[in-house]
């Protein structure tokens, strides 16, 4: 990967998907400068979780296809058809770190929003 060599490190799955989407962004022919905002730190954060933990065997899901008139079920290595997809291997909403998400109540008083109450609903 492009932005790897020229950066000397080796990124994680979902910062090297985060990182080219972003650099894919820019006008053509700008060099590449490995971003520092915080969803690329959040990015690498997710990465290192991932790395932490356990392995676990590659999900096999069923799928139907067609076999001449036929539908047949069949167990297909999910990572494989997000590959032919095009997809990135990681599902984290459904499962994994996400998954087990808890969101912390906000801090302070929530207040009624009476600045906007005028503006028409798009």
């Amino acid at each position: 990967n492009t932005c790897e060599q020229e950066n000397s490190q080796s990124l994680g799955e979902i910062t090297r998907h985060h990182v080219t989407i972003n650099h894919a962004r820019q006008p053509q022919g700008t060099p590449f400068v490995m971003p520092t905002d915080n969803a690329t730190r959040q990015a690498q954060a997710l990465d290192n979780m991932r790395n932490e933990a356990p392995v676990d065997e590659p999900p096999v899901k069923k799928i139907k296809i067609r076999l001449s008139t036929a539908w047949v079920e069949v167990d297909v290595d999910v990572n494989s058809l997000r590959d032919a997809l095009g997809l990135p291997r990681h599902n984290l909403l459904a499962q994994g770190i996400f998954h087990t998400y808890v969101h912390q109540p906000a801090a302070g008083e929530d207040h009624e929003d009476t600045d906007h109450q005028d503006e028409p609903v798009v």
